[in-house]
């Protein structure tokens, strides 16, 4: 499914990496129950400006333009786009949550009691509605010098399991 960054990667790529694409938002059965899952974004609602940017780069005709561009192009676009979110201005923004009316609208609609989403970045359980749960990925970073977020939700029969990433590297096997 794609995020913020990587809604342009292609069908090849995809293929080559075993990867299959999920439409963006996708319900999944098991355990005799269903799960939505979303990137987030499109359900932060009140980040205006993100909604516009989104609106904008998701165009089909902008990405067929972008696409075309040289390499060398489609690079400097993104060190430039990657230079501006990570910028001052950004962290200086309200955080902005998901929607609460659009995110249970999603739910009801697609018969789900349980969301998984990131994009917000904020890792927590939260209530919806009676009965309803959505659940925050983390984000990944494991190379910054900081602590590592990489956290992983495990779904069984009992409900989501939080894995929080190993904090110490893992000793050579064999050595």
């Amino acid at each position: 499914m794609a995020g913020n960054r990587d809604f342009l990667v292609g069908d090849a790529m995809l293929a080559k990496s075993g990867v299959v694409r999920l439409a963006d938002p996708t319900v999944v059965a098991a355990f005799g129950q269903r799960l939505l899952v979303s990137h987030g974004d499109a359900l932060c609602l009140g980040d205006t400006a993100y909604q516009r940017y989104r609106a904008v780069v998701r165009r089909p005709r902008l990405q067929r333009w972008f696409a075309a561009l040289p390499r060398f192009a489609r690079e400097a676009v993104g060190r430039s786009l990657r230079s501006r979110s990570g910028g001052r201005d950004v962290a200086m923004r309200p955080f902005v949550d998901l929607d609460a009316e659009a995110t249970n609208a999603w739910m009801q609609d697609s018969d789900t009691s349980m969301l998984v989403h990131g994009h917000t970045h904020a890792p927590a359980d939260h209530d919806v509605a009676p009965g309803k749960v959505r659940h925050v990925m983390t984000d990944w970073h494991l190379d910054d010098g900081g602590p590592p977020r990489a956290e992983v939700l495990r779904w069984r029969a009992d409900g989501i399991e939080r894995i929080a990433p190993e904090t110490e590297p893992r000793a050579a096997e064999g050595r």
